[in-house]
């Protein structure tokens, strides 16, 4: 007999990439990479229940999501039940669990959903079923089904490396590594707001990856720029700092995307940016304020089918495995 407290509720935050370069490919395909991640305050909803033994997954009616590829309500290959799956596996748990998604995060848009929903289910079910791994044996169980996930089980602003699953939160990077004067501390982070474009299409990661054949660097800027910008807190210095090896693939692809990064661009951002590998491109602002007049100057000027949400970057303090969902808004 499960009661209540054999459920919880858990929030998924998506992610943006702040500064993201391919270093080189490895043998088997896959890219080395170096990229700093962080949470922003869009999220998808997820209640996970404790069942006998079955673990499945499935998305609620009325999702709102700006893609129509949405997990099929049947499916057992989705990233949330792998995820639930692989965290079974590794710990012999012998139980199950139901997990409904209510998806806010558009799929396919560089803003981490599906990898977030895995994540929060980690550490949902770390909690729920009593299992109480740490962190790093969650994001190594998250490794295994997929790239993103590490990152996002930390949930919280982190240097991500490898092929994602060598995992640093910035405030722990040695002063070796950062080259930075003082220990790191992310300074007014939480300050920093910006509006979210997505064109209402999907763009495969697999694809854009595919076309990398060489490293994608910065001449100009490295990570450590940012690691500093972020750490002094200035939006113009963290504006100054972004970088995404892949955006310029993906503008040659997708025009509509570039002309989306020029709207915003025109609209008064401080700098603009492809997340990930798209399609979603955001744009920094001053405050609060001055993001939703650029979304009003985006809306007039794309129209007001296009997508798009005033967001800001969460600090480490309301990154929690469950709790009020206020603390995200």
């Amino acid at each position: 007999m499960f009661t209540e407290s054999d459920k919880i509720n858990v929030v998924a935050s998506a992610k943006i990439n702040l500064f993201l370069e391919i270093l080189d490919e490895r043998d088997n395909g896959y890219h080395n990479l170096r990229s700093i991640v962080v949470p922003i305050s869009l999220y998808d909803e997820l209640e996970i229940t404790k069942t006998s033994g079955v673990i499945d997954s499935f998305v609620a009616e009325g999702a709102s999501v700006c893609c129509s590829m949405l997990l099929k309500s049947d499916s057992q290959d989705n990233l949330t039940t792998r995820a639930a799956v692989a965290l079974k596996n590794a710990t012999g748990y012998d139980g199950g669990a139901h997990i409904t998604i209510s998806k806010h995060i558009p799929i396919g848009g560089g803003l981490g959903g599906g990898s977030a929903d895995a994540a929060a289910v980690l550490r949902g079910l770390n909690e729920l079923w009593n299992i109480n791994l740490s962190e790093n044996e969650l994001a190594e169980v998250g490794a295994s089904v997929g790239c993103d996930i590490p990152a996002l089980v930390y949930n919280r602003t982190v240097l991500m490396e490898g092929v994602g699953e060598i995992i640093t939160p910035l405030n722990d990077v040695s002063l070796t590594e950062s080259n930075l004067d003082n220990e790191f501390g992310v300074g007014s982070i939480e300050s920093v707001w910006m509006v979210l474009i997505n064109p209402g299409f999907c763009v495969s990661t697999q694809d854009i990856f595919s076309r990398c054949n060489s490293c994608l660097t910065s001449e100009l800027i490295s990570y450590k720029s940012m690691l500093c910008s972020l750490r002094g807190g200035r939006i113009e210095d963290i504006a100054e700092s972004l970088f995404n090896g892949l955006e310029s693939i993906v503008f040659r692809k997708y025009p509509q995307i570039e002309l989306i990064a020029d709207v915003l661009k025109t609209a008064g951002s401080m700098g603009t940016l492809l997340s990930g590998s798209g399609a979603s491109v955001f744009g920094l602002a001053l405050n609060e304020v001055h993001a939703n007049q650029i979304a009003e100057k985006v809306q007039s000027e794309l129209g007001a089918s296009v997508w798009n949400k005033v967001v800001r970057i969460l600090p480490d303090s309301v990154m929690v495995a469950q709790g009020p969902l206020t603390a995200l808004v």
